[in-house]
Formats: structure tokens, C-alpha cells, sequence
């Protein structure tokens, strides 16, 4: 509260080129993370074939949750520890820019700073960090350890959306991966697409979203859809907005708009 702090002293060290980040009485809690010690790592490519095969067959993507307890078990050994000491200095950790007023240090020493500082454990606050793999991505927050934010990329590019119809699109999807230790959702889009529809094209995007509840009495139980919203304006004409969606079974419900 405003005039009502205690005051308190630490040593802060100063040189030239260097920073130092104060932790004021140690109230904010950092994590010491090494990106670099997962970079190169993959997935099993069993498994990330078996989730492809399923999204592109338009099957359950049971597959998704061993996947998503192997992105965590991969990346965790980046998480080093967490600390809430008093002062950091640059000789000990990187930083990330916003830590830090960068532009207050002359261009020169942080040149020799990003040098030498390249091999150092980064320090971020809150303790979560974006980790990057081979294929993919996974954020490791320490403070809520049951959360899943993960990224893989599939290389199916054709997808089964019923027994009639199949979309092919440019590239494999990242499928982005949501959840706790309650629920897991899968969800990926792609933008520019075109549908056709009683002779009219729809330029759009699609999206898929899946969802499983992790407990109670729909444990195991997924529901998925496909998704496509567009918007087709001729020339000298009233234009219209289409909505189609897909679900599981490969029904199909279109519904069009003036706009």
C-alpha cells in the first residue's frame, strides 16, 4: 500500500554492458528454463501417423491424449528450477527483452552481451515458457502444471469429412492441442478456401475442433466437427454468407445469409 512499505537494502552489482534485473524482497517467482535442451528432439512419428490417419479418416482422435502426455514428458527437462533471489545478473542468465530496458544500454556492449550470454539458462517471470521441438511447440508453466497448450504439424492433407465428400488442402495442419486434466481439445483452421454452393463459390475458412472429457461418466468420449464460413459477393449483386458445418456422423447442415 501507498507510504506504508518498509524499506529494505540489497547490493546491486553494476558494470558496464551488463544487467541486472532487482527482484524486489524476492516477491516475484522466476523460472530458469534451457530451450536449447529440447529444440532438436522429436515426437514419435508412431504416434503423430496414428493421430493423422484418424483427424484425415474422420474418426475419434483417441490418440491425442498418450500424444499429449508425451509432448509434456519431452519438453519438461527444459524446466530447470524456480528461484526468487533478491538480484540476476547477465553473467548468470539470459533475459527476455522485456525484462529489461534494453535501449538504455549501449548498442556495442549489447551486441557482446547477446554473444556471451547465448549458452546461459533463460530466466523468465511468471515461470512459463513456449518450448519449441522438432514438429512442434508445447508452453511449460510451472505454476499450473496441469495445463496443456501444445502444437504438433501432421502432414495429411486430405480429409474425409463424410462418405461423400473429402477437402484437400495446400499443406499438413498444426493441430493445436487445449486442455487440463478434465478436458482435451484439438482444433486447427485453414484460411482461403473456397466452397461451392447451388453455383455460388464461398471464400472462407475451415476449421476442425474436437473435444474429450478426461473424467466423470463421458470419460473417452469424443465429438468433433467440421466447420466452413465464407462470403460470396457477385458482381452487381446482393452478396451471401454461407455457414456449413459437419459433425461427427458426416451430416451436413448449410446455412445461407444476405448480407
Amino acid at each position: 500500500e501507498e507510504g506504508k512499505g518498509t524499506p529494505f537494502k540489497t547490493r546491486v552489482p553494476v558494470w558496464p554492458g551488463g544487467v541486472t534485473v532487482v527482484n524486489m524482497r524476492g516477491m516475484s517467482t522466476f523460472g530458469v528454463f534451457d530451450p536449447a535442451s529440447v529444440r532438436g528432439k522429436k515426437l514419435s512419428a508412431t504416434e503423430i501417423k496414428k493421430l493423422s490417419a484418424q483427424l484425415a479418416s474422420n474418426k475419434a482422435p483417441t490418440s491425442a491424449v498418450p500424444l499429449s502426455k508425451a509432448i509434456q514428458r519431452l519438453v519438461k527437462p527444459a524446466f530447470k528450477e524456480v528461484r526468487t533471489d533478491d538480484v540476476f545478473v547477465s553473467t548468470q542468465y539470459r533475459f527476455r527483452s522485456g525484462m529489461v530496458l534494453g535501449s538504455t544500454v549501449p548498442k556495442e556492449y549489447r551486441e557482446k552481451l547477446e554473444k556471451q550470454s547465448a549458452s546461459l539458462p533463460l530466466l523468465v517471470t511468471p515461470p512459463r515458457e513456449k518450448l519449441v521441438f522438432s514438429g512442434g511447440y508445447s508452453v511449460y508453466d510451472h505454476d499450473k502444471l496441469g495445463q496443456v497448450e501444445s502444437g504438433i504439424s501432421l502432414t495429411c492433407k486430405k480429409y474425409q469429412l463424410n462418405k461423400k465428400h473429402a477437402r484437400s488442402f495446400k499443406k499438413g495442419p498444426t493441430v493445436e492441442i487445449r486442455g487440463d486434466t478434465k478436458k482435451l481439445s484439438l482444433s486447427f483452421r485453414y484460411d482461403s478456401e473456397t466452397v461451392t454452393h447451388k453455383k455460388r463459390a464461398y471464400r472462407g475458412n475451415w476449421a476442425y475442433s474436437a473435444n474429450c472429457a478426461l473424467t466423470g461418466s463421458k470419460k473417452g468420449q469424443w465429438s468433433w466437427r467440421w466447420s466452413f464460413t465464407g462470403t460470396c459477393i457477385p458482381k452487381g449483386q446482393r452478396g451471401s454468407k454461407l455457414t456449413l458445418s459437419v459433425d461427427k456422423n458426416g451430416k451436413e447442415i448449410f446455412k445461407v445469409k444476405p448480407i
